[in-house]
């Protein structure tokens, strides 16, 4: 098991949860935007914060996916 795994599943509890999203809707939402990648590549920086900072982060992600898509 990848090291990465434990923390994939964490940001995706910790985001459905101060979401309140479904697990399907946080896998929809993550799969579109390609989040669980950002989260394997960004593993070393972003596993050392807290969940509030990764969850901003992860909109944060999402935001500039959607601005690239549009534009």
């Amino acid at each position: 098991m990848s090291k990465n795994l434990p923390f994939l599943v964490y940001c995706i509890e910790e985001y459905k949860t101060q979401k309140r999203m479904t697990g399907r809707a946080t896998m929809e939402l993550f799969k579109k935007y390609g989040v669980q990648n950002y989260l394997y590549d960004c593993y070393d920086a972003l596993h050392t914060t807290g969940s509030n900072y990764i969850i901003n982060d992860i909109d944060n992600f999402i935001r500039e996916r959607d601005r690239k898509i549009i534009s």
